[in-house]
């Protein structure tokens, strides 16, 4: 059963995103986003909180490195924290090392949570107090990636690149969940899962969205439960950061100032804010904008204008497709997408560079070497190059291209359940683009 969300953008979006998980998977919620386990279901631990216990439960390619018992903040709740790796080899003649972390409650109600990273991944992150308090074990890794934020230049190393495109969360998975049934002693391996001994849960937004629906693709035995938020499932979302870039790069006075583009939202939202039945400072509701850009009474030069048709319409550069941006919230384009510094800036000056350059640029040194600059060894007008970043994309980071919503039938066969919610002011991942995977899901 697949279930289709379209909220606002931030914290709020993902305080009801999880309160959705009472409807979409039978799960009591006792705060924003937190499940609460029942008293009967509460389990202890029936083995040592100790390195030697744990190794001897994995595969030889698993190295515990850490078994701490800890406590949360008050109020004090004990568990303990395992940390460790997986090593990993090929398809390069490299091997990785995807680092994991998974904290086991002393009260355990039954319940496995992973908590996925956006961007680039490339962290292990620290258990959520709350979510120990109720009794969920709670797990994370860096997915394989060596680069916290938005950084894919590892991706030179196609190991590292295999990884953090579906290999990494996979195996922390695997271990994480045997080493939580092994602790408290509920079942010999993840398709125990079927008794409901382990109800297995998988949560996050933009590249952790994309770590959600990649298993739920590829390995629909690993989860019952996905929350994909504003999930990165296109290729062509980063090849679009590109294009914008370049276009701005090689028209620098088609860049749009913060004030013009601020211009431009008060505009918007004085002429639609209650379109949606709510005068309320927000259009919630991007598909009741209907407006031809040169009636706003803005002073838009014709190659401004340029820059918010290419905005809005997206990529269309043979065959590579990418749907455009809403006006919704269109002041989130200077900080992600446009920049918020002129484009004469950003070759010499890297902390002017908006983050999509960023994107664009890292995953392109992944893809061609550290020695490839955009700036000058990438044309758009190119069909040859266009379509080599896309495929190369695709055979560096396999398994997080373009996703095939018609791969998730046997996930969904299996008795999973995808929540997908995504920000309609989202300027990183375009809710165009969410809506139309929705679309095809459903048609498939």
């Amino acid at each position: 059963m697949f279930h289709r969300y379209r909220l606002g953008s931030g914290s709020s979006a993902r305080i009801v995103a999880a309160a959705a998980l009472t409807a979409a998977f039978g799960i009591p919620i006792t705060g924003p986003g937190v499940a609460a386990a029942t008293g009967s279901e509460l389990s202890a631990p029936i083995l040592p909180c100790e390195v030697s216990t744990f190794q001897a439960l994995v595969s030889p390619d698993v190295t515990i490195t850490t078994a701490t018992k800890l406590a949360t903040p008050a109020p004090a709740v004990s568990y303990c924290q395992v940390n460790g790796f997986v090593e990993t080899h090929g398809p390069a003649p490299t091997t990785n090392h995807v680092n994991f972390m998974v904290a086991l409650p002393d009260a355990f109600g039954g319940r496995y949570y992973y908590l996925g990273e956006g961007g680039s991944a490339g962290f292990v992150p620290s258990p959520t107090a709350v979510l120990l308090r109720q009794g969920y074990t709670f797990a994370g890794s860096d997915g394989g990636s060596p680069s916290p934020g938005v950084d894919y230049s590892f991706g030179w190393d196609r190991t590292k690149g295999f990884d953090w495109g579906h290999r990494g969360v996979h195996v922390a998975t695997v271990t994480t969940q045997l080493i939580t049934r092994k602790y408290y002693g509920i079942g010999n391996d993840k398709h125990e899962s079927q008794k409901h001994d382990l109800y297995r849960y998988i949560d996050g937004c933009s590249g952790g969205g994309r770590m959600g629906n990649v298993e739920a693709l590829l390995y629909p035995d690993d989860y019952d439960g996905v929350i994909a938020g504003a999930p990165g499932i296109n290729t062509n979302n980063i090849l679009f950061f590109g294009r914008v870039a370049k276009f701005l790069l090689d028209n620098p006075d088609a860049w749009i100032p913060p004030a013009t583009i601020n211009q431009l939202s008060d505009a918007i939202l004085a002429k639609f804010d209650g379109s949606d039945g709510a005068l309320d400072g927000l259009v919630s509701d991007p598909t009741k904008i209907k407006v031809d850009l040169e009636s706003l009474g803005i002073a838009f030069t014709p190659a401004q204008l340029q820059t918010l048709k290419l905005m809005t319409r997206g990529l269309n550069s043979f065959g590579q497709t990418y749907p455009g941006y809403t006006l919704s919230n269109p002041i989130g384009w200077s900080g992600f997408i446009i920049g918020l510094f002129p484009p004469t800036s950003w070759v010499a000056n890297p902390a002017t560079r908006p983050a999509g350059y960023l994107v664009f640029d890292s995953a392109s040194r992944g893809l061609f070497g550290p020695g490839f600059d955009f700036t000058t060894d990438m044309d758009f007008n190119n069909p040859v190059q266009v379509n080599a970043w896309h495929s190369t994309w695709e055979q560096t980071f396999v398994g997080s291209g373009t996703a095939d919503p018609a791969g998730l039938d046997r996930f969904r066969r299996e008795g999973g359940k995808i929540l997908f919610w995504q920000g309609v002011a989202d300027n990183g991942i375009t809710v165009t683009d969410t809506l139309r995977y929705y679309k095809q899901l459903v048609e498939s």
